[in-house]
């Protein structure tokens, strides 16, 4: 298992090291999850406009080095980004409960990422009363919230 910490830590340290960034790197691992957040005065220029620079960095280290393993995954993180943005997320999966419990009218979520699909996926599974569909419309997928009957 420390190989496979090292590995995905080492690639990230030699590609910022190319860009020429300053940055620090933090890594966590627990429960089959590696925790890398990058700070820094260049880590920034990792996030991109809403995070997609930082989830298409998660993406690729996962694609490179748990593409033989189910019970091992990658999340990266720029200066806490996504824990700021999670909570955001949770915050309207919330919200759009609600909305859906008081009108019984499906609450439909603007164009996001599968990443932040996911985090309102799980934030609304345990509920009761109400779930959650990913659909298909004509510019890209978007998260669906409807009552259950």
């Amino acid at each position: 298992m420390m190989e496979t910490i090292k590995q995905p830590e080492d690639f990230l340290r030699k590609l910022l090291d190319s860009l020429e960034l300053v940055y620090d790197i933090h890594v966590l691992s627990e429960k089959g999850i590696l925790h890398i957040n990058i700070t820094g005065n260049d880590a920034p220029l990792l996030l991109g406009l809403g995070g997609e620079v930082l989830y298409s960095l998660e993406h690729l280290l996962n694609k490179i080095f748990t593409r033989s393993s189910e019970d091992f995954r990658i999340i990266c993180d720029v200066n806490s980004f996504r824990i700021v943005r999670d909570s955001e997320l949770r915050a309207m999966a919330q919200f759009a409960a609600d909305q859906v419990r008081k009108t019984s009218q499906p609450f439909v979520f603007a164009l996001m990422s599968s990443n932040e699909r996911r985090v309102i996926h799980e934030f609304l599974a345990n509920e009761l009363d109400v779930k959650t569909e990913s659909i298909d419309i004509a510019n890209g997928r978007r998260l669906k919230v409807v009552l259950l009957r």
